[in-house]
C-alpha cells in the first residue's frame, strides 16, 4: 500500500481499534495503553503511513489525499570553521537520530552552514525563510561561533521554530534538550565513592565550564561540603588543560580519581589507569583505544527528544523566542568501564548525594 493511499481509517481497521484510538496514538496520547500504542504504531510503519508535517494534528481527513505531499525541512544549522566540521563531532550518531525520528513525523533534515565564508549569515537566513524551513536545530556551537558572537548564532529568530541541543547558547533563550550535567556529575562521584574512591578529583576548561551554566563545577562544590572539604581538593578550571599544570594538580592534591569532560591521555603523561589513579569522563563517546568508565550521556535518546519538542512548536505554530522557554533534561548512565577499579571495599555504601543530609557531614571523616 502506498504511503500517501494510508489514512487512519485503514490502520484503525487493521488494527481493530476506533480512529480516535490510531489518532492518540499517534500524538503519543498517555491515555492510550503502552500496549495498544506499540501495536498500532507499528502496524502504521508497517503499513508505510507518513504525516503531513504542515497539518496540526495527525487526525486530519487531508491525509486521505490522492496526491503525494512533499516533506518540509528541519535545518541543523552547524557553524564549524568548515562546512563539513561537524561530523568530526557526531560520532555517536546524533545527526541520524534526528533524521530518523524526523521521518516519523514525514521531515527531511539538511545541515545548513551558518559560518560560510561567502555567504553572509543575512544571505542564508532569507534562504532558509525562501525553502519554506519553518523549523531549526542548533547543536553544540563550535567554540570559533562560541567566542567571536559571544555565544549565540546570527539567526533571524523570529521567523523559525527552534530547539538547541546541549544548552551551550548563551542568548536568546531557546527552547532546549540537554543532557542533566548537574545530575551527572553527582552519578560520576557516587559511583566512584562505591569503588573506594575517596580524593577525587575534578579538572575543566573554563569554556566547558561555562557552556554547562557551571553546573558540573556546582555539582562537584556540593559534593566537597557533603564530605567536609577535604583538605587540598579542589576543581582545576583553566583556558586550556596542559600537561605540567594538570600533573600538578593531580600529585599535590594527592588525587585517587579524575573526572573530566575530555579524554585525558594521563598515561601518556606518566600515570597508570587504572593502576596508579582513576579516571571517569562527563561524556563517554566515539571510539577510544580501549572502554572509559563515565557518563553515557544518551546522545540518541536526546536526538529523539529534540525532535518531538521542534515538532510540537511547529504543530502550533509557535515562533521566534518563547515567553517561557522548556528546557528537557535527560540523565546519562554511568558505564563501568576499564579505566576505573575497585581500589576499597565500602562496607556501608551511601544513599547517593542527592540523598544525603548537608548537615549530617559537617564531622563525617573523609
Amino acid at each position: 500500500m502506498q504511503s500517501d493511499r494510508v489514512s487512519l481509517t485503514d490502520i484503525a481497521a487493521r488494527a481493530g481499534v476506533s480512529r480516535m484510538t490510531v489518532s492518540l496514538v499517534l500524538r503519543d496520547d498517555g491515555r492510550i495503553s503502552r500496549e495498544t500504542r506499540e501495536r498500532v504504531r507499528a502496524l502504521a510503519a508497517e503499513l508505510g503511513y507518513k504525516p503531513n508535517p504542515r497539518i496540526g494534528a495527525l487526525m486530519s481527513e487531508t491525509v486521505r489525499t490522492r496526491h503525494s505531499v512533499p516533506s518540509e525541512v528541519l535545518a541543523v544549522v552547524t557553524c564549524e570553521p568548515t562546512r563539513d566540521g561537524w561530523t568530526q563531532f557526531d560520532p555517536c550518531g546524533t545527526y541520524n537520530g534526528i533524521e530518523q525520528r524526523a521521518a516519523e513525523y514525514g521531515y527531511r533534515v539538511e545541515p545548513w552552514w551558518i559560518a560560510d565564508p561567502q555567504l553572509p549569515p543575512a544571505r542564508t537566513n532569507r534562504i532558509l525563510f525562501a525553502r519554506g524551513i519553518r523549523g531549526i536545530i542548533i547543536p553544540n556551537i563550535s567554540r570559533q561561533f562560541f567566542t567571536n558572537w559571544s555565544g549565540t548564532l546570527p539567526i533571524n529568530w523570529n521567523r523559525f521554530s527552534v530547539v538547541e541541543i546541549g544548552g551551550g547558547l548563551r542568548t536568546p533563550e531557546v527552547n532546549q534538550v540537554l543532557h542533566d550535567h548537574y545530575t551527572g556529575m553527582f552519578t560520576a562521584l557516587d559511583e566512584l565513592e562505591k569503588l573506594g574512591y575517596r580524593r577525587i578529583g575534578l579538572c575543566l576548561r573554563s569554556e566547558d565550564d561555562l557552556r554547562a551554566h557551571h553546573r558540573w563545577t556546582g555539582a562537584y562544590s556540593v559534593w566537597l561540603a557533603l564530605r567536609g572539604n577535604p583538605a587540598g581538593l579542589r576543581p582545576l578550571v583553566v583556558d586550556e588543560l596542559q600537561q605540567e599544570e594538570v600533573c600538578r594538580w593531580i600529585r599535590g592534591s594527592r588525587l585517587e580519581a579524575v573526572i573530566s569532560l575530555r579524554d585525558l591521555d594521563l598515561e601518556a603523561w606518566g600515570f597508570s589507569v587504572p593502576a596508579d589513579i582513576g579516571y571517569a569522563a562527563l561524556h563517554v563517546w566515539g571510539e577510544h583505544p580501549r572502554c572509559l568508565s563515565g557518563i553515557d550521556q544518551r546522545d540518541s535518546e536526546i536526538a529523539a527528544a529534540v525532535v518531538d519538542l521542534l515538532v510540537n512548536q511547529l504543530r502550533r505554530n509557535e515562533r521566534g523566542c518563547p515567553d517561557s522557554p522548556v528546557r528537557w533534561l535527560l540523565r546519562g548512565r554511568w558505564i563501568a568501564g576499564e579505566t576505573t577499579r575497585q581500589v576499597r571495599v565500602v562496607k556501608r555504601p551511601k544513599p547517593g548525594i542527592e540523598n544525603e543530609w548537608l548537615h549530617r557531614t559537617s564531622t563525617a571523616p573523609f
